[in-house]
């Protein structure tokens, strides 16, 4: 039950460092600013500014994925680099998801309902990490997180120095590693505050196929 516990309070905290980290004591998340004129203050790192988005449509996600594909080590902004659209996430907070994208990501085709469905092949995930009203799309293999040799559950060790008080065993559980997006525009912070939760219906008639949109 311990080795458990401890497991899981470790991959929760690794999962919020790798998402939203400071930088300070912990990984630089991917919701932080990491370009070169970033003001860092003692180690943090401050969130970028978001993106406002209201859809989830393609020209959303098309627009998006052009901000990912600009090459950082050119500064005029002239130069791009390929994206493969099988390579994005979209991380939301629970509470967005279950509101708003999981009806605009949902398609009802042939009496059956097909969940998550977006203009590209990306990949979403839930965060509590995140607060309310906030997201991150990004570039996965643009996020380098190194684990110590303990793995991702860390070292787990008791101690017993302390049992005299309550005839209790302690547990301490420890793990090394750090993480960081690869440059500054590799991931993008997103404001889904006012997500609309759009759902389309797929409807074939006589072998044509029309798509409608309902509030």
């Amino acid at each position: 039950y311990a080795r458990e516990t401890l497991s899981e309070a470790i991959a929760y905290a690794l999962e919020s460092g790798c998402v939203a980290g400071t930088g300070k004591d912990q990984p630089i998340g991917m919701i932080r600013d990491v370009s070169p004129t970033a003001s860092v203050t003692d180690g943090v790192y401050p969130k970028q500014t978001p993106v406002k988005i209201t859809r989830l449509d393609a020209k959303t996600m098309g627009g998006l994925l052009a901000k990912l594909a600009r090459d950082p080590n050119d500064t005029t902004g002239a130069t791009a680099r390929a994206v493969d659209p099988r390579d994005i996430i979209i991380v939301f907070n629970p509470f967005d998801y279950w509101e708003k994208v999981f009806a605009a990501t949902t398609l009802l085709v042939g009496g059956q309902y097909m969940t998550n469905v977006l203009p590209i092949p990306a990949e979403i995930f839930q965060s509590a990490a995140l607060a309310r009203g906030e997201a991150v799309i990004g570039i996965a293999p643009y996020y380098f997180i190194g684990i110590g040799p303990a793995g991702k559950q860390g070292t787990i060790v008791p101690d017993d120095s302390v049992k005299f008080l309550e005839d209790q065993r302690a547990y301490k559980a420890k793990l090394q590693g750090n993480g960081r997006p690869l440059d500054h525009y590799a991931f993008l912070l997103l404001d889904v505050s006012e997500l609309e939760a759009i759902v389309s219906t797929i409807v074939e008639v006589a072998g044509t196929v029309a798509t409608k949109e309902q509030a």
